[in-house]
């Protein structure tokens, strides 16, 4: 476990001793979307088909400081799959250079096809603000940090250059040392169902990944209170 992951258990365990007598336990469901962003896998002026809204869930806790307005929340966050189908250039320096001939003692105008999945799961930790709008319905905003470790596979086919039908296989595995990512959400609950939107700041592109999670839409609903 990493010092990131270190604080947010502290963190965790400090709001569950300034927290009220009614801690709930939600779940939620909807859809994430990601950004593209030029790498390796990923150059957007050559051609692309890559889904990048997949399904996603959360499943956590929250309760409010001493029975006020302010709280915390806590959630595991796990993505469906992205999916990359894109043309990329084999020459990584010359991704740009699409109309030169393919030149396979330097790679410079050849190009390769990639196929290829990746996802992200981590916790969450946020604190929140309670405002009361209009009989029962409650509006409620958040701030918080997203701790995450994101995963993407692929493999590269050549497309336009003949090398004996080789194909490369690789893998980035971000582990738990990244940098948490920032995030800001806001929900709007009646009774023990709700509808949230978050939006996550990019914690630094990989140098491989095809994109960053960057926002969630759910629909929610409280499942039980202890």
């Amino acid at each position: 476990m990493t010092k990131y992951a270190l604080g947010f258990a502290a963190g965790f365990i400090l709001a569950i001793g300034f927290s009220g007598k009614a801690v709930e336990l939600f779940s939620e469901g909807g859809q994430c979307r990601f950004d593209d962003a030029h790498g390796a896998f990923y150059h957007g002026d050559l051609p692309t088909h890559n889904y990048l809204t997949p399904r996603c869930g959360s499943i956590g806790l929250q309760d409010k400081f001493e029975d006020g307005k302010w709280g915390w929340r806590i959630a595991y966050l796990e993505s469906g799959s992205i999916k990359a189908r894109d043309n990329i250039a084999r020459q990584l320096d010359n991704s740009y250079e699409t109309t030169a001939p393919c030149d396979t003692s330097t790679w410079i105008g050849c190009h390769a096809r990639i196929n290829g999945s990746g996802y992200v799961y981590g916790f969450s930790f946020g604190i929140t603000r309670e405002f009361d709008v209009y009989k029962g319905l409650k509006v409620v905003p958040e701030g918080g940090l997203f701790h995450f470790r994101s995963v993407f596979r692929a493999s590269i086919r050549a497309a336009d250059f003949n090398c004996g039908g080789c194909e490369w296989y690789v893998q980035e595995d971000s582990g738990w040392k990244a940098w948490p990512a920032p995030y800001a959400g806001l929900t709007l609950r009646y009774g023990h169902i709700y509808a949230a939107a978050r939006y996550y700041w990019s914690s630094g592109h990989r140098a491989l990944s095809l994109a960053d999670l960057r926002t969630q839409f759910s629909l929610g609903a409280i499942l039980a209170t202890f």
